[in-house]
């Protein structure tokens, strides 16, 4: 049970709950772990749980009417998956992709509604978390073409995964170039030629399946947009 506490008490969406609160949470809930390749849920699954991601990454992918798969956004530790179906009881839409070894907390579904009713701040939480995320939606729409785009994606995982290895800022997250294209919802070749252009313009080396940024204020310039 300790175990499950210090990882609740980590999130910033629990954080400041009373010990009450936290230990009725963990009487609904369970560790589970998950390996790269395998999906935590799927497309038209129903929406029993809630999912605290407390090690690895996940992608949030759906299939377009074309067939073709798109990647919607990643979730890192401590981010909570699953919670929008559970306010909107509808089965699930997209699927949680493993891409880096997981350990999740999962909780029922009743104990976590309970929880928000007791504790409302719960609810306002959520809101400023799907406001950010709409928010980083419209500045995304704002963005003119596939280049722009690409190095928004870029400097997103440097934030949140990079670190800086001496010669510039690596990615460490074991992303595809598949992976990546569905992400920016390109042709994995034309995905190619931006990222061998990029290397060749000297904003980025590409190894294998790391990318490393080399000069993040050029590529912050090309993301000024038009007023």
């Amino acid at each position: 049970m300790s175990e499950l506490y210090d990882d609740l008490r980590c999130c910033p969406l629990y954080d400041g709950i009373d010990r009450q609160e936290y230990e009725l949470l963990i009487e609904k809930s369970r560790r589970v772990r998950v390996r790269a390749g395998e999906c935590i849920f799927d497309i038209g699954d129903p929406a029993e749980e809630i999912y605290l991601i407390t090690e690895g990454c996940v992608s949030f992918q759906y299939h377009a009417l074309s067939g073709k798969r798109v990647t919607l956004g990643l979730a890192d530790p401590y981010m909570v998956i699953g919670d929008m179906e559970l306010l909107d009881p509808t089965p699930r839409k997209s699927r949680a992709f493993v891409i880096q070894n997981c350990s999740l907390i999962v909780t029922d579904k009743h104990a976590f509604l309970a929880l928000c009713r007791r504790c409302p701040v719960i609810y306002e939480r959520l809101l400023k978390i799907y406001s950010r995320r709409l928010q980083y939606a419209a500045r995304t729409m704002l963005l003119k073409n596939d280049e722009q785009l690409l190095c928004s994606i870029l400097l997103n995982l440097a934030k949140r995964f990079g670190c800086d290895d001496g010669k510039g800022i690596e990615i460490q997250l074991p992303l595809s170039q598949e992976e990546l294209a569905s992400y920016l919802g390109t042709p994995r070749q034309r995905l190619n030629r931006m990222l061998g252009e990029f290397k060749r313009q000297g904003w980025i080396d590409v190894s294998y399946s790391k990318i490393t940024l080399l000069n993040v204020e050029a590529m912050e310039l090309l993301l000024e947009v038009d007023e």
